[in-house]
């Protein structure tokens, strides 16, 4: 009977052994067809982006250049001079995220190679009111079975979001960015051009005062940001090519750009959040505003950009065509009557040119998109704008006038909110605005 049992005990003992053998065996099979599927596993990627987060906020450039490849210097360099232009920034926030599942997976070795977006997700402290992100691809490397990853190339995205792309920023463009900070502008500019940051600094700090005072005084709802980001590029060619990738020579002296909210793919939409986290302005130097037979020009393009830029925030995400659908007379009006200081708009420096045109053949007119490649048909639509900016204000009272700018931006066609705000339809207006124009001109 003890025979008996013992050889049971055995035989259980070795059926056991075969199947945990097996269950080994089937195990192995499916780890080697699951690394044959995923080689580099989405954990790895998050907890790499986790550690270049890490290494920002200690200031550890050791730790953030390790997960590139050493063998690569160019890159190596390449992301050596971006983390010292970081560390040179404000953050509130900065941090890198993995958007979407990448690329397919391509052999390298006995590893693997996938391309992955990758946002840097940023808050500048102080003057942005959301996070906002740009946006780069990065190829992630595993050469062998069981190896670390390392990231061999990044490029930044510009294909995604239009002409406004926001890569590259200032501190992607140039090899060393000089930052100037006062209460309410923030300069970061090439470090060639630290000496005109300091000048212009003090101009644009009252230009962000004085706005930023005119639209508390008008009592408008709705929050705005208190700071403004600024660059300084001398050219056309730098000024078509921060933030932005523009197929033709821009036209404008300055330009500003509101940043869309960072949105996280995994996180529930909120249709009612706005859809502006922040913005951005560049100046080009090399214009008639920055010549020193004009003393107020600088003031007067910082007063302007910065009216764009502080009701740019008002943008909300239900309403995402309004980026492009917004009457060019409404904003640039505005920014005009911001940047005349809400003097009476007849003493716009705009005023002789635009007399002399109406004088030869131009027509008054408010129009929803600008012609610029012609200069007197942008310098009088420009007018226009100042003019019935100028006139809302004056029959109305600026509160009004700046609730009609509000609204606009914050969605509505102009002619709903001119019913709405003024209770007049776009017809009377115009109509009524033409006739008082051509009296103040007469």
């Amino acid at each position: 009977m003890l025979t008996v049992v013992l050889l049971l005990a055995g035989t259980v003992f070795v059926v056991r052994g075969h199947l945990a053998n097996e269950q080994a065996k089937r195990d192995a099979a499916y780890a080697a067809a699951e690394e044959a599927l995923n080689p580099i596993k989405i954990d790895e990627i998050d907890a790499l982006l986790a550690g270049q987060a890490k290494a920002l906020k200690d200031r550890d450039e050791k730790a953030f250049l390790a997960a590139y490849d050493p063998a690569d210097k160019k890159l190596v360099d390449q992301q050596g001079v971006l983390f010292r232009n970081l560390m040179k920034v404000p953050f509130a926030e900065a941090a890198f995220k993995r958007l979407g599942e990448g690329s397919a997976f391509r052999p390298v070795g006995t590893g693997a190679s996938v391309d992955h977006v990758v946002a840097f997700v940023h808050k500048i402290d102080g003057y942005d009111l959301h996070p906002v992100d740009e946006q780069y691809e990065w190829t992630i490397v595993r050469t062998e079975q069981g190896g670390p990853i390392k990231v061999t190339a990044v490029k930044g995205i510009t294909n995604n979001r239009g002409e406004f792309t926001y890569y590259p920023a200032p501190w992607d463009k140039w090899r060393t960015i000089h930052v100037e900070r006062t209460k309410h502008t923030l300069f970061i500019v090439d470090g060639s051009l630290k000496a005109q940051a300091k000048r212009y600094a003090p101009q644009a700090e009252r230009a962000a005062v004085a706005d930023l005072a005119a639209w508390r005084a008008g009592g408008v709802a709705g929050e705005i940001p208190q700071g403004f980001v600024i660059s300084l590029v001398k050219g056309k060619k730098d000024l078509a090519s921060l933030y932005r990738r523009s197929k033709e020579p821009p036209t404008e002296a300055g330009k500003s750009y509101g940043v869309r909210r960072f949105q996280d793919i995994n996180a529930p939409d909120d249709d009612k959040a706005p859809l502006i986290g922040g913005s951005r302005v560049v100046i080009d130097l090399n214009t008639g505003f920055f010549d020193q037979s004009v003393p107020e020009g600088p003031s007067e393009i910082f007063r302007h950009e910065l009216a764009h830029s502080m009701v740019a925030a008002l943008t909300y995400q239900e309403d995402d065509l309004t980026l492009v659908l917004k009457s060019s007379w409404v904003t640039e009006g505005f920014a005009e009557y911001l940047e005349n200081e809400q003097k009476p708009w007849t003493t716009s420096p705009r005023t002789p040119a635009a007399k002399e045109s109406l004088r030869t053949g131009w027509s008054l007119g408010l129009k929803d998109e600008f012609n610029r490649k012609n200069a007197e048909s942008t310098d009088l639509a420009y007018w226009c704008g100042h003019a019935a900016i100028g006139y809302i204000a004056e029959k109305y009272g600026e509160p009004k006038a700046f609730e009609v700018v509000a609204e606009h931006y914050r969605g509505k066609e102009i002619k709903d909110v001119l019913q709405e705000v003024l209770d007049v339809s776009y017809e009377d207006f115009y109509a009524a605005w033409e006739k008082y124009v051509k009296a103040k001109i007469r």
